[in-house]
Protein backbone atom coordinates (compact mmCIF):
# COMPACT_ATOMS: atom_id res chain seq x y z
CA UNK A 1 0.00 0.00 0.00
CA UNK A 2 1.23 3.57 -0.96
CA UNK A 3 0.82 6.35 1.04
CA UNK A 4 1.44 10.05 0.13
CA UNK A 5 1.93 12.53 3.27
CA UNK A 6 1.92 16.27 2.28
CA UNK A 7 2.67 19.54 3.94
CA UNK A 8 1.11 22.23 1.77
CA UNK A 9 2.22 24.76 4.29
CA UNK A 10 5.04 26.70 5.20
CA UNK A 11 8.44 24.70 4.53
CA UNK A 12 6.30 22.07 1.64
CA UNK A 13 7.34 18.95 1.39
CA UNK A 14 6.11 15.02 0.60
CA UNK A 15 6.66 12.39 1.99
CA UNK A 16 5.77 8.73 0.31
CA UNK A 17 5.25 5.04 2.01
CA UNK A 18 5.02 2.11 1.37
CA UNK A 19 3.14 -0.79 4.22
CA UNK A 20 4.32 1.62 6.77
CA UNK A 21 8.01 2.13 5.48
CA UNK A 22 8.97 5.39 4.28
CA UNK A 23 11.08 5.40 0.91
CA UNK A 24 11.65 9.07 0.69
CA UNK A 25 10.90 12.68 2.01
CA UNK A 26 11.68 15.83 0.83
CA UNK A 27 10.62 19.26 0.78
CA UNK A 28 9.76 21.61 -2.30
CA UNK A 29 12.63 24.28 -1.16
CA UNK A 30 15.09 21.50 -2.29
CA UNK A 31 13.75 22.32 -6.15
CA UNK A 32 12.64 25.85 -6.38
CA UNK A 33 15.48 27.61 -4.22
CA UNK A 34 12.96 29.40 -2.34
CA UNK A 35 13.02 28.73 2.04
CA UNK A 36 10.26 27.81 3.50
CA UNK A 37 8.45 27.45 0.35
CA UNK A 38 4.59 27.40 0.54
CA UNK A 39 2.57 25.35 -1.51
CA UNK A 40 1.71 21.77 -2.93
CA UNK A 41 4.78 20.33 -3.38
CA UNK A 42 4.38 19.24 -6.87
CA UNK A 43 7.88 19.01 -7.74
CA UNK A 44 8.59 16.62 -4.45
CA UNK A 45 5.87 14.43 -5.35
CA UNK A 46 7.30 14.24 -8.62
CA UNK A 47 10.89 13.55 -7.48
CA UNK A 48 9.71 10.65 -5.22
CA UNK A 49 7.23 9.03 -7.93
CA UNK A 50 10.04 9.06 -10.48
CA UNK A 51 12.28 7.91 -7.50
CA UNK A 52 9.93 4.85 -7.33
CA UNK A 53 8.93 4.30 -11.04
CA UNK A 54 5.25 4.80 -10.49
CA UNK A 55 2.59 7.02 -11.21
CA UNK A 56 0.36 8.79 -9.30
CA UNK A 57 -2.79 6.85 -9.75
CA UNK A 58 -1.11 4.24 -7.64
CA UNK A 59 -0.98 6.18 -4.93
CA UNK A 60 -3.90 4.13 -2.40
CA UNK A 61 -3.87 6.95 -0.08
CA UNK A 62 -2.80 10.89 0.15
CA UNK A 63 -3.06 12.27 3.65
CA UNK A 64 -2.68 16.06 4.46
CA UNK A 65 -3.57 18.40 6.87
CA UNK A 66 -6.22 20.88 5.63
CA UNK A 67 -4.95 24.01 7.65
CA UNK A 68 -3.76 25.48 4.76
CA UNK A 69 -5.50 26.72 1.40
CA UNK A 70 -4.35 25.05 -1.87
CA UNK A 71 -3.31 28.34 -3.51
CA UNK A 72 0.32 28.59 -4.66
CA UNK A 73 2.88 31.16 -2.20
CA UNK A 74 6.47 30.20 -1.90
CA UNK A 75 7.27 33.49 -0.82
CA UNK A 76 5.44 32.46 2.63
CA UNK A 77 8.25 34.11 5.04
CA UNK A 78 7.96 37.46 3.39
CA UNK A 79 4.37 37.45 3.62
CA UNK A 80 4.56 35.97 7.20
CA UNK A 81 6.77 38.95 7.85
CA UNK A 82 4.49 41.68 6.44
CA UNK A 83 1.54 40.61 8.31
CA UNK A 84 2.70 41.51 11.32
CA UNK A 85 4.87 44.78 10.37
CA UNK A 86 2.37 46.20 8.28
CA UNK A 87 -1.02 45.43 9.79
CA UNK A 88 -4.29 46.91 8.65
CA UNK A 89 -6.52 48.98 11.10
CA UNK A 90 -8.70 46.51 12.03
CA UNK A 91 -6.18 43.48 12.98
CA UNK A 92 -4.85 46.30 14.85
CA UNK A 93 -7.74 47.15 16.65
CA UNK A 94 -8.44 42.97 17.36
CA UNK A 95 -4.94 43.02 18.80
CA UNK A 96 -5.57 46.08 21.08
CA UNK A 97 -8.96 43.80 22.24
CA UNK A 98 -7.07 40.37 22.76
CA UNK A 99 -4.68 42.24 24.92
CA UNK A 100 -6.77 44.12 27.20
CA UNK A 101 -9.72 41.75 27.08
CA UNK A 102 -8.50 39.02 27.23
CA UNK A 103 -11.87 37.13 28.12
CA UNK A 104 -13.61 38.36 25.45
CA UNK A 105 -11.42 38.18 22.76
CA UNK A 106 -11.55 34.06 23.27
CA UNK A 107 -15.11 34.10 23.28
CA UNK A 108 -15.22 36.14 20.14
CA UNK A 109 -12.32 33.47 18.47
CA UNK A 110 -14.78 30.82 19.80
CA UNK A 111 -17.93 32.54 17.72
CA UNK A 112 -15.85 32.46 14.57
CA UNK A 113 -14.74 28.91 14.82
CA UNK A 114 -18.04 27.99 15.53
CA UNK A 115 -19.63 29.66 12.08
CA UNK A 116 -17.04 28.16 10.19
CA UNK A 117 -18.64 24.95 8.47
CA UNK A 118 -15.15 22.72 8.67
CA UNK A 119 -16.96 19.90 6.80
CA UNK A 120 -17.98 21.92 3.50
CA UNK A 121 -14.25 23.50 3.67
CA UNK A 122 -12.84 19.72 4.39
CA UNK A 123 -14.35 18.20 0.91
CA UNK A 124 -13.74 21.54 -1.28
CA UNK A 125 -10.13 21.30 0.16
CA UNK A 126 -10.73 17.39 -0.64
CA UNK A 127 -11.94 18.46 -4.37
CA UNK A 128 -9.20 20.76 -5.07
CA UNK A 129 -6.41 18.71 -4.16
CA UNK A 130 -8.09 15.56 -6.29
CA UNK A 131 -8.26 18.06 -9.43
CA UNK A 132 -4.54 19.40 -8.86
CA UNK A 133 -3.08 16.12 -8.65
CA UNK A 134 -5.48 14.53 -10.86
CA UNK A 135 -6.80 11.59 -8.76
CA UNK A 136 -9.62 10.12 -6.82
CA UNK A 137 -10.77 12.91 -3.77
CA UNK A 138 -12.16 9.33 -2.17
CA UNK A 139 -8.20 8.66 -2.04
CA UNK A 140 -8.08 12.00 -0.21
CA UNK A 141 -7.55 12.11 3.99
CA UNK A 142 -7.48 15.34 5.74
CA UNK A 143 -5.79 14.78 9.14
CA UNK A 144 -5.82 17.41 12.36
CA UNK A 145 -2.55 19.17 12.71
CA UNK A 146 -1.59 18.55 16.14
CA UNK A 147 -2.61 14.74 15.70
CA UNK A 148 -0.53 14.68 12.52
CA UNK A 149 2.17 15.79 14.97
CA UNK A 150 0.87 13.75 18.09
CA UNK A 151 1.62 10.58 15.45
CA UNK A 152 5.12 11.03 14.40
CA UNK A 153 6.60 10.26 17.40
CA UNK A 154 4.08 7.71 18.07
CA UNK A 155 4.46 5.66 15.20
CA UNK A 156 8.26 5.48 15.55
CA UNK A 157 8.21 4.43 19.45
CA UNK A 158 7.54 0.57 20.71
CA UNK A 159 5.75 1.07 23.61
CA UNK A 160 4.27 -1.40 25.95
CA UNK A 161 2.61 1.35 28.49
CA UNK A 162 0.71 4.02 28.14
CA UNK A 163 2.95 7.84 27.24
CA UNK A 164 2.30 10.92 27.25
CA UNK A 165 2.82 13.13 23.75
CA UNK A 166 2.86 16.25 24.16
CA UNK A 167 2.71 18.57 21.14
CA UNK A 168 3.53 22.54 20.13
CA UNK A 169 3.93 24.76 17.55
CA UNK A 170 2.57 28.59 16.40
CA UNK A 171 -0.37 26.99 15.29
CA UNK A 172 -2.68 24.52 13.14
CA UNK A 173 -6.21 23.70 12.31
CA UNK A 174 -7.06 26.66 15.57
CA UNK A 175 -4.74 24.76 18.12
CA UNK A 176 -1.41 25.83 18.91
CA UNK A 177 -0.31 22.98 21.60
CA UNK A 178 -2.19 19.54 22.94
CA UNK A 179 -1.79 16.85 25.61
CA UNK A 180 -2.03 13.77 24.57
CA UNK A 181 -1.99 9.51 25.48
CA UNK A 182 -0.73 7.06 23.59
CA UNK A 183 -0.85 3.37 24.23
CA UNK A 184 0.45 2.06 21.04
CA UNK A 185 -2.64 1.46 19.50
CA UNK A 186 -4.66 4.25 20.50
CA UNK A 187 -4.26 8.23 20.46
CA UNK A 188 -6.05 10.52 23.29
CA UNK A 189 -6.25 13.62 23.03
CA UNK A 190 -7.15 14.98 26.50
CA UNK A 191 -5.96 18.88 26.63
CA UNK A 192 -5.64 21.79 23.27
CA UNK A 193 -4.61 25.20 23.77
CA UNK A 194 -5.97 28.02 21.16
CA UNK A 195 -3.63 29.25 19.08
CA UNK A 196 -4.30 33.22 20.89
CA UNK A 197 -2.17 31.27 23.26
CA UNK A 198 0.45 30.64 20.83
CA UNK A 199 4.13 30.47 22.12
CA UNK A 200 5.13 29.57 18.70
CA UNK A 201 3.95 32.82 17.11
CA UNK A 202 5.39 35.34 20.67
CA UNK A 203 8.68 33.22 19.42
CA UNK A 204 7.88 34.63 15.72
CA UNK A 205 7.30 38.18 16.50
CA UNK A 206 10.09 38.34 18.92
CA UNK A 207 12.31 37.34 16.07
CA UNK A 208 10.69 39.98 14.13
CA UNK A 209 11.66 43.19 16.93
CA UNK A 210 14.79 41.44 17.11
CA UNK A 211 15.30 42.57 12.96
CA UNK A 212 15.22 38.51 12.22
CA UNK A 213 13.35 36.64 9.78
CA UNK A 214 10.44 35.06 11.15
Amino acid sequence: MYVLGLNIGHNATACLLKDGKILGCVSEERFSRIKNHCGVPFKSIDYLLNEERIKIGEIDLIVFDGHYPLFNNPDFGRQFLEAYINQPLSKNILSEIGYNFPNFFREYLDLKESLKNKEKNEQNLKKKLADSLNVSSEKILVLDHHLAHAFAPGFNLAMNEKTLIFTLDGEGNGTCATVCIYDGKNLEVISRSKKDASLGYMYAITTIYLGMKP
